[in-house]
């Protein structure tokens, strides 16, 4: 008998046990009664929380995301912008924090996801926009406290959003990414890049 779970636990667990298989055989070839026996479920109790393979993939997208989603609104929410190097700081730690590991393949396995099934694929493009949208805000805030404009907040962030993702897939292709001598790099190359892009307010 498998134990009695409250729903969103069980959805978790589902979720787990989905992002397991798909990362091994990919989205196409990663099969309902795998992710079941993963979970230690029957076909059935999968299909009762997501009544397709592609539910179940948009709810792993929205869950990658979302924690991505949650960083930019706690930095939004504090009275005053946090700095670049907080920002990069904790997108390190709670992104690039297990080389190579489960979070790290996940962009990639997005990315398939995103040519095969034009549904999802939609769905993925309105995260990232979406997300731009609150990195652009927090980049603003922080030019603007700097004493600057930035003249395209939207450019600057899918420039930093693209600098993010990129390091993400090189920890993903097995890269050994040497953190602590990329991090100071990066927020430079960030900070002067945007001070170039600027304007005095």
């Amino acid at each position: 008998m498998t134990r009695h779970l409250p729903t969103e636990a069980r959805r978790a667990q589902i979720l787990d046990a989905a992002r397991s298989a798909m990362l091994a055989e990919g989205y196409q070839g990663a099969r309902m009664s795998a992710i079941a026996s993963a979970a230690g479920l029957s076909k059935g109790a999968i299909y009762f929380h997501f009544d397709s393979k592609q539910a179940l993939a948009e709810a792993l997208v929205d869950r990658e995301f979302g924690r991505a989603h949650a960083l930019v609104e706690r930095a939004l929410a504090q009275p005053e912008a946090p700095s670049i190097g907080a920002l990069a700081l904790t997108f390190a730690q709670v992104f690039l924090s297990e080389p190579g590991g489960p979070a790290e393949r996940f962009v990639l396995l997005t990315g398939e996801i995103a040519v095969l099934d034009a549904v999802i694929g939609a769905r993925i493009r309105a995260l990232h926009t979406a997300l731009v949208g609150g990195l652009a805000e927090l980049l603003e805030r922080w030019a603007r406290a700097e004493g600057w404009a930035l003249p395209d907040p939207v450019a600057a962030a899918t420039a930093v959003k693209a600098l993010s993702d990129g390091l993400q897939a090189a920890s993903a292709f097995g890269v050994a990414l040497d953190v602590e001598a990329l991090f100071p790099v990066a927020v430079s190359m960030i900070e002067q890049g945007l001070r170039a892009l600027g304007s005095p307010r």
